[in-house]
């Protein structure tokens, strides 16, 4: 993943595992390509556009040649003032081709905005309300459920707002800014990636399930499924990634983010557990190793120490936190959290 960092948008496009992931019918938001906006925003607005070209450019007549390709290329860099080099090269590049499809594809506008748009253009700054925005606000004792114009789900806390564009058809991004609390379920669309701006932090998604809670000090962030980034606004901080079962919080009066865990962790692979709900005679080790599968949640433990620690134990729908009181007590051991992992203090079984 570090060789992306310095990716350029040309790198994007000369890439082939990367083209075949723009002319895939998912383009899976669970790849590799997808994370990359979330760990480089820098790379975003690159990485987008150069998807959309690709997609284009599929779509184009075969028979044009290379030489027209170049020709309409040298037209189109004199109008909007590029100087034009004196000798083009006879031998044609992938990216030279990839090239004059953009400018056949989608002509000067775009080309001249490449040429000239801001340095981090793919980073969040903040959330610009617009005359047009819908604003919906949760003056009930109960949870609000609304329906975003893409087909995401929002279901907003009492005393919450929401506010966004009446649709996002033509938009680089989907972008809602929030006050209060709110779940959100959230419709893939690796074209569009997906904002939330809150009390200062900025949530970034493609496709996934999270809540964000905001107080008047601090800011929440919990995954449920899929990842997302999360941004300190108008700060040059290294944004986090989350996972399921993952927390970031943001204090406001030093505007940090510290990762931990989800105060209620939900089962991210059942089937770890729903064929082993009774553990007999079973080493300790293995049922850790069954709950940091269902979970995914990191769990530490000295093996060797544990080695002689073999216990009956039945679990039912117990929430994690109890499952792991339930099981350190039966062996006599400890645990506590360290960021988004688990640490087990033991003695071992005699």
């Amino acid at each position: 993943m570090e060789r992306y960092k310095n990716y350029r948008f040309e790198d994007f496009l000369n890439d082939d595992e990367f083209r075949e992931w723009a002319l895939s019918r998912s383009a899976d938001a669970d790849s590799k390509w997808a994370e990359i906006p979330l760990r480089y925003p820098d790379k975003a607005e690159d990485l987008e556009r150069a998807a959309a070209i690709v997609r284009e450019w599929k779509k184009q007549p075969s028979a044009l040649s290379d030489t027209q390709m170049v020709s309409d290329i040298r037209r189109i860099m004199r109008s909007i003032g590029e100087p034009e080099k004196k000798h083009m090269p006879q031998t044609y590049t992938p990216f030279v081709r990839y090239a004059a499809a953009v400018v056949l594809i989608l002509g000067i506008g775009w080309l001249a905005w490449h040429q000239t748009r801001p340095a981090g253009a793919g980073a969040p700054t903040a959330y610009r309300s617009g005359e047009s925005d819908t604003e919906i606000v949760n003056d009930r004792s109960s949870d609000l459920e609304q329906t975003l114009p893409d087909g995401s789900v929002v279901r907003l806390s009492p005393g919450s707002r929401i506010s966004y564009a009446a649709s996002f058809t033509g938009s680089d991004s989907r972008n809602v800014s929030l006050s209060g609390e709110a779940f959100f379920q959230v419709v893939k669309d690796s074209l569009r990636p997906f904002f939330v701006y809150s009390g200062g932090i900025a949530t970034r998604v493609l496709g996934t399930s999270f809540t964000v809670r905001s107080g008047a000090d601090d800011v929440s962030v919990t995954v449920r499924t899929g990842k997302v980034a999360v941004y300190v606004l108008d700060e040059k901080k290294e944004n986090i990634v989350l996972t399921p079962n993952q927390k970031a919080v943001y204090t406001s009066s030093d505007k940090t983010i510290t990762r931990t865990l989800a105060e209620e962790p939900l089962m991210v692979r059942r089937q770890e557990l729903d064929s082993r709900f009774h553990f007999d005679e079973v080493p300790a080790a293995a049922i850790f190793e069954a709950l940091e599968k269902a979970y995914g949640i990191p769990i530490r433990f000295d093996k060797t120490i544990m080695q002689h620690c073999l216990l009956t134990l039945p679990f039912r729908e117990e929430p994690f936190y109890q499952k792991l009181d339930i099981l350190c007590r039966t062996i006599g051991a400890t645990y506590r959290v360290d960021g988004n992992q688990i640490m087990i203090e033991s003695n071992g079984c005699e």
